[in-house]
């Protein structure tokens, strides 16, 4: 059944949907048109349009007697349905009740419109809501549940309006700015946004200069004004863009498809003022066409080419180039240049001779190196028409990158901010910074870092190399290599290393080679987990290393160091040496019924010794059989104190061994037959050796790295003691 929190069957649009307040001396007349349409056939009971009545900045009106009428567009709905005003909420609110003599067929793409006229907006700026209740039902018969939802109305200054938002130029060069105007009839706060920026405006604006702008630019003029509780009321945005050519891109994911420069481009060009450029039948002759890579745009000047006027292309950084190219002229053979000086700079200041240029030349080709940030064409002799270069190009030693479908070459260093996706080969000279990278293999060619941030993702069958050098690959997050990772340097992984599904870091095979006797290290800052999948079956995993690996040392393993396949050390291996130690005097050993427990926290040797000490001058532990029992894991382990028959033998020890592995469950108890002997006659002391994680067992303190067994009182009841014998099967 339709509860009334169903969401209405009709769907609803409020005209206007704002409004200017009413003046002490100019009432504002109001006029609302709620519009209903039927998506589908839809039974209709009635309609409430309840308004807000007050003073207030949510009122919309003083006035408590409206004029309302129903029309249809469909001719068979009838319109005109009856209408009742209530007040409610002691008189706060208008109730507007349309109600048709029975229940109606609304069919689907039926228009209704329901008008709400003769009454006055009230004086203050805000947010009127009105609600709007149907009785409807999806099926003829009902029932007709009310079904609510509301439109505001916003009321705003009297006289208030914002129009007319253009820029002065729809597209500009790249690092050139706008003017951007718009009318307005002022007095509230304005605010332009663009990018991710924002910047507010004074009341009495018109006027607003764009920063320069590297890529096309949405920009949007919003207008407020705060109401009388403080609350901020938007009245109106407006909205506009600016194309910008030869535009920086700022993007997450890039995927090529053809080549990608990165720190390669060809500069951005710039003129002198008295220059400009031309706009000829529609087309802009813009700088930019002297870098855009095309010889059949060009550039043309507006002015005259007069003694000392440049054309300047901007590196954006010192570049070492080693060639310039220019195609001087428009296409058609006009607008050539005089005699003129090529010049470098450094800084935008000083400048240096490159090259001299013959009046009237149509290319120009030099191959001085030289190390520059600016280059600059300057007239030596004045041209009486204007001038005109088709192509200023410059080429420089590579950096940055270069991305094409088959690869990617890093010059580096580079700051990539998203993925980076290569079909191929990444190979890297300078140094690769990224939060993720999936390629197929990444080779670095020099002494450089190749980090990545998250999780780079190699795909199957393919390597992660460093090669030539003694490089680095840092991943502070998740590494996935399905066939191997291999490095001359040193391996950080600070997100751990693992097979799946033992995460988080995933590697068939780490090579760590030792070349020319090098030591290398190795360090591990989380759990790492060698396994035999996926490999083909019957092929090991390994951790291969041709070094010294201590694992204090060269090999920090600060989680766990575990291996499902074969760990292979061609150097030497030291485990921690930490010993843990607990014993029982006479008379405290845990029995049977009352054992010691515990879970082991890593992976290591559990020793432990039994001990009777000479109670033979009493002539009571002739035939003595005692027993110190392991339970790991279900695994039973003992050891056996055997008969003692010859007067004055003194103490005897004897120990068992087991070992454990990290979240083992550990037993420990003893027992003992009753033939003339004393439960108090028997001590245990137990060594814990941990693997993997300096960690203690329950109970265990830490012993010196040269500890035995923990010395026993020699002190024992000689009077008697619990002689009720402990059992339990030998199969145990």
């Amino acid at each position: 059944m339709a509860t009334a929190t169903e969401p209405p069957l009709l769907s609803y649009a409020l005209e206007p949907k704002s409004i200017a307040v009413s003046t002490p001396t100019k009432p504002k007349p109001g006029k609302l048109g709620i519009v209903a349409i039927a998506d589908t056939d839809v039974y209709c009971d009635g309609i409430i349009i309840k308004i807000p009545i007050g003073t207030g900045e949510e009122d919309l009106t003083t006035d408590k007697t409206i004029t309302a009428r129903l029309e249809s567009d469909n001719e068979s709905v009838p319109d005109a349905w009856p209408y009742e005003e209530k007040l409610e909420a002691d008189g706060s609110v208008l109730a507007v009740e349309f109600t048709p003599n029975a229940a109606v067929r609304i069919p689907a793409g039926t228009t209704l419109t329901l008008h709400i006229a003769d009454f006055d907006i009230n004086e203050e700026v805000g947010t009127a809501q009105i609600t709007i209740t149907e009785l409807t039902s999806p099926t003829s018969g009902g029932p007709y549940p009310p079904r609510t939802t509301s439109r505001e109305v916003k009321k705003t200054p009297p006289g208030f309006y914002l129009s007319n938002f253009t820029p002065d130029h729809i597209a500009v060069d790249n690092g050139d700015s706008v003017v951007l105007t718009w009318d307005t009839s002022g007095g509230t706060n304005y605010r332009m946004y663009w990018d991710d920026l924002s910047e507010p405006l004074s009341t009495d604006d018109t006027a607003w200069r764009s920063p320069a702008l590297t890529r096309t630019t949405g920009f949007m003029l919003q207008a407020s004004v705060n109401t009388r509780s403080g609350r901020s009321l938007i009245l109106h945005t407006l909205t506009t863009a600016v194309t910008v050519t030869n535009q920086d891109i700022a993007a997450r994911d890039i995927a090529v498809n053809g080549t990608l420069d990165i720190g390669n481009g060809p500069g951005t060009a710039t003129t002198h003022p008295s220059l400009g450029f031309a706009d000829l039948d529609g087309t802009r002759h813009l700088p930019s066409a002297m870098t855009d890579g095309s010889r059949n745009t060009y550039w043309r000047s507006a002015g005259l080419g007069h003694v000392n006027s440049w054309v300047q292309i901007d590196l954006g950084s010192e570049r070492d180039i080693t060639m310039v190219d220019m195609y001087l002229g428009a296409p058609d053979g006009l607008f050539d240049l005089n005699t003129c000086v090529l010049e470098s700079s450094t800084n935008g200041t000083s400048w240096s001779t490159y090259a001299s240029i013959a009046a009237y030349a149509k290319e120009y080709h030099g191959t001085i190196a030289r190390t520059a940030r600016y280059m600059r064409l300057k007239l030596t002799a004045g041209r009486s028409t204007p001038i005109a270069i088709r192509s200023f190009e410059i080429t420089t030693t590579p950096r940055g990158a270069t991305i094409t479908p088959d690869g990617a070459i890093i010059y580096g260093p580079v700051q990539i901010q998203g993925d980076l996706l290569v079909g191929g080969t990444v190979i890297s000279a300078g140094g690769v910074t990224a939060p993720t990278l999936r390629t197929k293999t990444i080779t670095s060619l020099a002494n450089v870092p190749l980090t990545i941030e998250n999780n780079p993702t190699l795909n199957p069958a393919n390597k992660v190399k460093l090669e030539l050098g003694y490089g680095t690959i840092k991943a502070d997050g998740e590494i996935v290599a399905t066939d191997g990772l291999k490095a001359d340097g040193e391996i950080v992984a600070n997100g751990g290393v693992a097979i799946p599904s033992m995460k988080p870091l995933v590697v068939d095979t780490i090579q760590i080679p030792d070349p020319a006797g090098a030591r290398k290290q190795v360090v591990f800052n989380s759990p790492v987990w060698i396994q035999e999948v996926p490999l083909p079956a019957g092929t090991p995993a390994h951790l291969t290393v041709r070094g010294s690996v201590d694992v204090s040392g060269a090999l920090n393993a600060k989680g766990k160091l575990a291996a499902v396949g074969d760990v292979e050390f061609t150097g030497s291996v030291q485990g921690y040496r930490s010993t843990y130690a607990r014993s029982w005097a006479q008379g405290t050993v845990p029995k049977i019924g009352n054992p010691y427990t515990a879970t082991a926290p890593t992976d290591g040797v559990l020793y432990g010794h039994i001990l009777c000490y000479d109670n033979t001058a009493y002539n009571d532990n002739i035939g003595y059989k005692g027993s110190l029992f392991f339970i790991v894991a279900g695994q039973a382990y003992r050891c056996d104190a055997p008969i003692l028959r010859q007067s004055g033998a003194g103490a005897q020890h004897y120990t068992v061994t087991a070992p454990v592995r990290k979240g083992d469950s550990i037993r420990v108890y003893l027992t003992h037959d009753t033939t003339s002997i004393w439960y108090s006659k028997l001590a245990a002391a137990l060594l814990w050796r941990p693997f993997g994680l300096d960690a203690a067992l329950t109970g265990f303190s830490r012993a010196t790295l040269s500890a035995e067994l923990p010395a026993f009182t020699e002190e024992f009841d000689r009077s008697g003691g619990d002689a009720t014998a402990d059992t339990l099967p030998d199969s145990e």
